[in-house]
């Protein structure tokens, strides 16, 4: 399709020959110096296929058929712009928050596993793009549009999905994906061992007892 946006280094591209009935023999098609090979035939119309590598920003794609001693050609043109990579710097993947220090912005004392986790997510794009959302929330661009940060995203207590989307100026849409986990809720202690008081002269005891966490980090 001319004007068409791709996002790989090399194209398989078809070129179409239709040929008059008197018409010869085609010595040769080529797509940017690039042997075509016939593909199929339809009636009095050849189609044939090469694959060409593309430089970024515009490519020229020049399709050349020798019949009958006469040089036919065709041209269109494509950009090849790969999709925005997204490198997300922090936080890394799997990693596990517990609660805040007291005298953080956003801590809380409640460990009953009810309090939202704010984290910081920051990252960076192997190009420019126009739009970040970190779970359909809008995030903040730079100027060069190729660095994004979010200062306080929820989480909520065990295990969060997060998904990353960034959108180019073509409509484009590139995609990152971050497990994440909070453990804000206190450990559940039971001690085993004893049934009724005792009373024992022994200046050291064994105690046993189970530790139950609700929430398993990465």
């Amino acid at each position: 399709e001319a004007g068409a946006i791709v996002d790989v280094p090399e194209l398989g591209v078809d070129v179409g020959l239709t040929l008059p009935p008197t018409s010869g023999v085609v010595a040769a098609l080529t797509i940017n110096g690039k042997p075509a090979s016939a593909i199929d035939e339809e009636g009095d119309t050849l189609r044939f296929r090469a694959t060409v590598p593309l430089d970024h920003g515009d490519n020229r794609l020049v399709a050349s058929a020798r019949v009958d001693g006469v040089t036919l050609t065709a041209e269109r043109h494509v950009t090849y712009a790969p999709l925005a990579r997204i490198r997300v710097t922090s936080p890394r993947d799997w990693q596990t928050f517990g609660p805040l220090a007291p005298d953080q912005p956003g801590s809380s004392t409640n460990l009953t596993g009810e309090v939202e986790r704010p984290v910081p997510i920051t990252g960076t794009l192997s190009s420019r793009v126009d739009a970040v959302e970190i779970n359909q929330q809008a995030a903040k661009l730079d100027a060069s549009g190729t660095a994004f940060e979010f200062p306080r995203f929820f989480l909520h207590e065990g295990t969060n999905l997060v998904s990353i989307n960034a959108r180019d100026a073509s409509g484009r849409i590139s995609t990152a994906q971050l497990t994440l986990y909070v453990d804000q809720t206190a450990p559940l202690l039971t001690v085993e061992g004893f049934e009724r008081e005792v009373v024992t002269s022994a200046d050291r005891i064994d105690v046993r007892g189970i530790a139950n966490d609700a929430v398993e980090g990465g």
